[in-house]
């Protein structure tokens, strides 16, 4: 039934919109750091291509994590550092990041273009991009699916033309993304590159994923050296632990110039106002 709901719903998108491809969007409602409670187990992708192991000679050395899925060289870098920062900042961080979520500070829009097919489908072109809020909530505290946004044009988005739809699982790859992360009540604007994408389609409607990407140290750095509103063990600790870090990008020396980051979230139905004719 799901499945025959959603193609109803692109065919009437093609019908209501004739001069465009189907199209079918998405709002990411939750979205929390990639990290399971088994040590060694993260979601998250092989960004690298390499499993590495501890002090072994690819990933300078960091050890990969294995998915819970069980599959291994999965780079997430970044996961142990969470528990440190927490510390010192006194904040969670998943909880901050889903204040930003509903108040309509962090909205990202997930439209897949020339959808032919819900299921199966070799080329979708993905569109992610920023959206304009406040959303409405619902009782359980959460952005209630079926609401209609406005695109926020100009903010960054990320393009991956022919991403794959494979038993309903969306896959895309190379995703690029700037991300605004709210970090103890500051925000942190960086880069993700070389990234990947997945979403499955779920049977409720309702959508579930994980991202997922190299952020470059010496930007991280900055950007948090920047920030005034935050504890200084933050800065001390971040521009320590992105030394014995980094597992990406390595450089001409032998250091690696990038961190992985991991994300996991959940997306609900949505619609985009079309953009006007200038």
């Amino acid at each position: 039934m799901r499945r025959l709901l959603l193609l109803a719903a692109v065919l009437l998108s093609a019908c209501t919109a004739p001069d465009g491809p189907p199209v079918e969007s998405a709002l990411i409602s939750t979205m929390g750091f990639a990290w399971e409670d088994e040590e060694g187990v993260s979601k998250g992708f092989d960004l690298d291509g390499q499993v590495t192991l501890e002090d072994g000679p690819t990933g300078c050395g960091i050890a990969d994590f294995v998915h819970p899925d069980g599959t291994p060289g999965i780079d997430n870098s970044f996961a142990p550092i969470l528990p440190a920062l927490e510390n010192v900042g006194g904040d969670a961080l998943d909880p901050l990041v889903q204040e930003s979520i509903n108040a309509g500070e962090l909205l990202l829009l997930i439209e897949m273009e020339e959808l032919d097919d819900v299921t199966t489908d070799d080329c979708v072109n993905l569109h992610v991009q920023r959206a304009i809020g406040p959303p409405a909530i619902g009782t359980d505290g959460l952005i209630l699916p079926g609401q209609t946004f406005e695109q926020d044009l100009d903010a960054p988005d990320s393009i991956v033309e022919c991403a794959t739809l494979t038993d309903g699982v969306l896959f895309a790859q190379p995703f690029n993304m700037r991300l605004p992360l709210n970090i103890f009540d500051e925000f942190v604007d960086f880069e993700m590159l070389d990234g990947i994408l997945d979403m499955e389609f779920n049977d409720d409607g309702t959508y579930t994923g994980a991202f997922a990407g190299g952020v470059s140290t010496a930007e991280l750095i900055d950007n948090v050296n920047g920030l005034d509103a935050i504890p200084e063990a933050i800065p001390e600790l971040i521009e320590t632990v992105m030394d014995v870090r980094a597992d990406l990008a390595p450089t001409a020396g032998g250091n690696c110039s990038r961190i992985s980051i991991a994300f996991q979230f959940e997306g609900v139905s949505a619609y985009v106002f079309p953009e006007e004719d200038e």
